[in-house]
């Protein structure tokens, strides 16, 4: 008998070791998709997950936070964008909606980036109204009684916002005119006004000024009161008390 056919028995042969890893490779090759779906879900897209009335909330937002304004920034905390977006929170944010945490704050990106966080808060927090309480404080208490004044203010203004916004959130934004003060303007007041804590009139007392002083301009902000936009200041008076005050009251004139 020939020596080179006998086989140990149960020891496969060549050909049949090669088809059996044929078939293996193929079948692994069929089978990956199913696995990849498994072991790593697809993100799902803004449209899947996105929550009704989204578009108008973030029409309100924006409102609020900049005038609908993609370029400005907040000279005290560097908050930045139509969202007023905190710096240590662009990177984080960038990566996990953009895919890159250092993506430019453009328009489109912010957009993007505002879409992707308020879509996510409102799938944690249920409602609209303490989404915009978490976009100012960072805090997720449903107990509304346990919001500051200015926090209240500040929701309503969001939610009014967002009710008046147009359909889709698309469409012209309304036009917010210069108060007319800058960062570091002194001023003179001619009456006696109170500065309050939040730009709301619903805000309350800081404390009383006299009848004439000076004080220096920190911001100003345009904010609905009423359905209506109200430019307000905010003011640090020579003590360093710091407060906000209507501008159709104040009767100021800068410094020359």
């Amino acid at each position: 008998m020939d020596q080179t056919s006998v086989r140990p028995e149960g020891v496969p042969s060549r050909r049949r070791m090669l088809a059996s890893l044929a078939f293996a490779v193929l079948a692994a090759a069929l089978l990956m998709p199913a696995w990849g779906i498994i072991a790593a879900p697809a993100r799902a897209t803004a449209s899947e997950v996105a929550p009704a009335r989204l578009a108008e909330f973030l029409w309100g937002l924006a409102g609020q936070e900049s005038g609908w304004r993609y370029h400005v920034e907040n000279p005290v905390s560097g908050a930045y964008g139509k969202y007023q977006i905190m710096p240590f929170n662009w990177p984080h944010w960038s990566r996990d909606f953009i895919g890159d945490p250092h993506a430019p704050q453009t328009a489109t990106n912010q957009e993007i980036v505002a879409a992707g966080k308020v879509s996510g808060l409102h799938r944690w927090l249920g409602r609209y109204d303490r989404v915009a309480y978490w976009w100012l404080s960072g805090r997720s208490d449903p107990d509304k009684s346990g919001w500051s004044s200015y926090a209240r203010g500040y929701v309503r203004n969001v939610l009014s916002l967002m009710d008046r916004a147009p359909k889709g959130g698309s469409g012209p934004t309304p036009t917010q005119p210069d108060t007319g003060l800058e960062r570091g303007d002194a001023i003179r007041i001619e009456k006696r006004f109170r500065l309050r804590e939040g730009p709301s009139w619903r805000s309350s007392v800081v404390t009383h000024l006299p009848g004439r002083g000076e004080l220096t301009v920190r911001r100003s902000k345009w904010v609905p009161v009423g359905g209506e936009p109200r430019a307000w200041v905010r003011l640090q008076a020579p003590d360093g008390t710091r407060g906000w005050v209507r501008l159709r009251i104040l009767q100021a004139r800068t410094r020359a």
